[in-house]
C-alpha cells in the first residue's frame, strides 16, 4: 500500500495544509456489491480554501464512478466489480459455487444432499439405516426390527438386501396383502383322491366310502364300493322314511351298468319323520329357528314359545285381545283398551284408568284431556279435576288445597251437608258432628 499521506497530497493538489489522520476501508452489503476505499482528511485551522472537484477532470482517473469529497475524491465500482490496488481500476468479481456432492458423492454411501453453507447431509435408500459415522448405510433386517408385515397362519419373513419378502408354509398361499391363506387342495382334481377329498387347514385328507379302505398312498381305496341312489316316492299320501339307499358291491368297470331291486317302507302319515332337531311339514325348520326367547322341545320336535308369541318358530305375536303362553288367555280390558301380550295388563286410553280401564277419569295425580298433566303438589289429596286441574277434596275438607276441615255444623263432600239435631248436646255447640260422616256416637 502506498503511503497514505503522499497519496492524499497527490490528490489534494495545493491544499498542503491538510493532515491525513486515518485511512478507512469499508465494504457495502452483498446486494449492491459496491467496494469503496475512502481517505478521510482533516484540516488544521488556517485560511479558508475552496475545494477542488477532482472528478470534473477526466473522471478523476476512475474507471467507473468518481465521488468527490472535501479535500479529495474516491473511486467506486459498479455492482459485480471490485476496486483494484491502484484505487482506480475495477475488476469483475466472479463467484463460483461448487456442489460438494458432485465429487465422490460427498463421501455418502447412498444419497448426498447439499445444504448450502451447512455442508452436505447423507441419507440412505429405503430398507437401509444410516450409521453413526453419518455417511455409510447398512441393510435393515425388517424381519427382526418388526417392520415386516407378513400375516396369517404359516407366514414366514425372509430378509433381503434393502427389503424383505413373505413366504408361506406348504398348504398355504400368499394373497395380495402379504397374508397366508389356506389352499383348498380339493378344488384341484379332487386332491387326486379316489373317494372324497376333505380339506383341512394347511392340508387335506382322502376318505373312502363305507365298505372300502384307504390304501397306504392316502389317495386310493380298496374293497367293496358303496353306491348311494335316491329313492322316488310313487305314493302321494305317504312319505318315505329315508330319501336314499346305499348298496355295497364291487367296483364296476368303466362303461358297465348295474342294477338291483330294493323294497323300502313308507309312512302313511301327514308329516314325515324328521331327524332330531328338525321339524315342520317338510322338516324345513331347526331348533335354531326358534325366536323371541323360545326354546326347543326336549325331543327336538319343535319350539316352546315364550308368553306373547305363537307359531311354528314363535315369530308371531298374539293377536289383539289375547295374551300369555300360546296366546290362549283373553284380555279383560274395557273402553277399547288393549292388553300387554306377555303380562295381560291393560293399556288404558287417555281419560280412563283402573285395572280394566273401567273408570272414566284420569288416574290419581294427573289431569287434562289426555291425562298427561300433573296435579299441583299443593293438593293435599293428590287428586285434581280432569278439566281444570283444581284440587279434588275428600269428604269433610274444602279449600283451594283441600287443607281445611268443614266448618262446624257441616260435613261430607264439599261440606255441603248440615249436621242433624242428633249432634246437639247440652253445653256444646255441634261438638258431636263429625266433619266426614256427621254423627259421632258418645
Amino acid at each position: 500500500m502506498e503511503d497514505a499521506s503522499k497519496s492524499a497530497k497527490g490528490r489534494m493538489g495545493r491544499q498542503n495544509a491538510a493532515v491525513v489522520r486515518a485511512t478507512k476501508w469499508t465494504r457495502t452489503t452483498q446486494s449492491d456489491a459496491m467496494i469503496k476505499r475512502q481517505i478521510n482528511v482533516y484540516f488544521l485551522p488556517g485560511p479558508a480554501r475552496k475545494d477542488i472537484d477532482e472528478c470534473a477532470k477526466n473522471n478523476g482517473g476512475c474507471q467507473h464512478q468518481c465521488v468527490n469529497v472535501v479535500g479529495g475524491f474516491t473511486c467506486e465500482c459498479n455492482p459485480g466489480w471490485q476496486l483494484g490496488n491502484d484505487e482506480r481500476t475495477c475488476f469483475r468479481v466472479l463467484l463460483e459455487i461448487t456442489d460438494p456432492c458432485e465429487q465422490n458423492n460427498g463421501g455418502c454411501s447412498h444419497k448426498c444432499i447439499f445444504r448450502d453453507e451447512s455442508g452436505v447431509e447423507c441419507a440412505c435408500n429405503p430398507g437401509f439405516d444410516l450409521q453413526t459415522d453419518g455417511r455409510s448405510c447398512q441393510d435393515r433386517n425388517e424381519c427382526e426390527s418388526g417392520d415386516a408385515r407378513c400375516h396369517g397362519q404359516g407366514a414366514k419373513c425372509v430378509n433381503e438386501i434393502g427389503s424383505y419378502r413373505c413366504e408361506c408354509q406348504a398348504g398355504f398361499r400368499l394373497n395380495g396383502q402379504n397374508s397366508c391363506i389356506d389352499i383348498n387342495e380339493c378344488e384341484n382334481k379332487n386332491g387326486d383322491c379316489e373317494g372324497t377329498c376333505v380339506n383341512t387347514i394347511g392340508s387335506y385328507q382322502c376318505t373312502c366310502p363305507n365298505g372300502r379302505t384307504l390304501n397306504q398312498d392316502g389317495k386310493t381305496c380298496s374293497g367293496g364300493l358303496s353306491y348311494t341312489l335316491p329313492l322316488i316316492n310313487i305314493f302321494s299320501d305317504a312319505y318315505l322314511a329315508d330319501q336314499e339307499v346305499k348298496h355295497i358291491g364291487n367296483k364296476p368297470s368303466r362303461g358297465n351298468t348295474f342294477a338291483w331291486n330294493w323294497n323300502h317302507r313308507t309312512q302313511p302319515q301327514k308329516y314325515r319323520n324328521c331327524p332330531y332337531g328338525r321339524f315342520g311339514p317338510e322338516c324345513e325348520y331347526s331348533c335354531n329357528d326358534c325366536g323371541n326367547g323360545a326354546v326347543c322341545k326336549p325331543d327336538g320336535s319343535g319350539c316352546v314359545c315364550s308368553p306373547g308369541y305363537k307359531g311354528v318358530t314363535c315369530h308371531e305375536q298374539c293377536r289383539p285381545g289375547f295374551w300369555g303362553s300360546g296366546c290362549t288367555k283373553n284380555c279383560k280390558c274395557e273402553a277399547g283398551a288393549t292388553c300387554d301380550i306377555i303380562t295381560g295388563i291393560c293399556k288404558c286410553p287417555p281419560g280412563y284408568n283402573g285395572k280394566r280401564c273401567e273408570k272414566n277419569g284420569c288416574e290419581p295425580g294427573k289431569w287434562g284431556k289426555n291425562c298427561d298433566k300433573l296435579c299441583s303438589h299443593e293438593c293435599a289429596t293428590g287428586r285434581c279435576e280432569r278439566n281444570s286441574g283444581k284440587c279434588m277434596c275428600e269428604p269433610g275438607y274444602y279449600g283451594s288445597r283441600c287443607h281445611l276441615t268443614c266448618p262446624r255444623g257441616t260435613y261430607g263432600e264439599m261440606c255441603s251437608k248440615s249436621c242433624s239435631a242428633k249432634c246437639y248436646s247440652a253445653g256444646a255447640n255441634f261438638n258431636g258432628c263429625n266433619h266426614v260422616v256427621s254423627f259421632t256416637a258418645k
